[in-house]
């Protein structure tokens, strides 16, 4: 959904922000195996937090014997 004009989406990998804006839409590339955390938060013009949400998620990339 669209945010509204006075919102931004914050998206952080592992605690780094990757992204900050009006876009609902991320790519991240070249992300090490292992366990990481993928969170969410919108915020208003003031920077006060309106919701949030964190995922976890674990990446398993085959090595080639």
């Amino acid at each position: 959904p669209q945010l509204s004009s006075s919102s931004q989406l914050i998206i952080r990998l592992d605690g780094s922000e990757v992204s900050r804006g009006q876009t609902t839409q991320v790519s991240l590339n070249n992300i090490n195996r292992g366990t990481h955390s993928l969170s969410a938060e919108i915020i208003d013009k003031s920077g006060n937090s309106l919701s949030s949400d964190t995922s976890t998620f674990t990446i398993h990339r085959p090595t080639a014997k």
